[in-house]
């Protein structure tokens, strides 16, 4: 599963600039695909804003769309059963 979420980040990484160019994007992360050990990049867009096309995959990285309110990104620990949370794993504005 990390080399899934790795590959997923690096797209992430890859197209972050251009996704949250849009006003309409609030932030972007990687979080679960549909299938088991499946990795996704999650576009968070503003429910009350129309939104560019979000392209189904990026660097064959599937991208999930999801509209929401709001909000703010508070930092949270790592959960010490995890032991770690992927560096960059969201960008927020």
């Amino acid at each position: 599963m990390d080399a899934e979420i790795d590959r997923a980040a690096t797209a992430k990484r890859n197209h972050v600039a251009a996704l949250m160019a849009d006003p309409a994007i609030i932030g972007v992360g990687v979080g679960a695909g549909d299938s088991p050990g499946e990795a996704a990049i999650i576009v968070f867009a503003d429910q009350a804003k129309s939104h560019r096309p979000i392209p189904a995959t990026l660097d064959g990285v599937k991208t999930k769309v999801k509209s929401v309110e709001r909000f703010h990104a508070f930092y949270v620990q790592a959960c010490p059963a995890k032991k770690r949370i992927h560096p960059k794993s969201i960008s927020l504005r």
